[in-house]
């Protein structure tokens, strides 16, 4: 029996990209994603780790995140930026009951 494999734009066409970002207060972002799913990430864990990630403490560099690569990813000013995957797994974490501060730091 021959196996067919799929091209590049049959495994695109099954990931999911983000749609929509929208800077909400204190620091998190509501996701919406090509499947319909939302999430909101809390990012202050993140920005509590310091480092590159400083830059978005100040609530004006963070209000500017945008939605780049055609959906597969977000980034902010300073080139901080997050693929559309890691994001939803942070979702996923937080639906869960956890948050990015119960991960380990490198």
């Amino acid at each position: 029996m021959q196996s067919t494999v799929p091209t590049a734009e049959e495994i695109m066409a099954l990931e999911t990209t983000l749609t929509n970002v929208e800077s909400r207060r204190d620091f998190v972002l509501h996701l919406t994603y090509s499947d319909g799913e939302e999430f909101d990430v809390d990012f202050k864990p993140l920005i509590a780790r310091g480092k590159v990630m400083s830059s978005l403490a100040d609530a004006a560099v963070f209000n500017q995140v945008k939605i780049v690569h055609q959906g597969w990813a977000i980034e902010f000013p300073g080139a901080v930026d997050f693929d559309a995957d890691t994001l939803r797994w942070y979702g996923e974490l937080a639906r869960r009951g956890q948050s990015l501060a119960d991960l380990p730091a490198k």
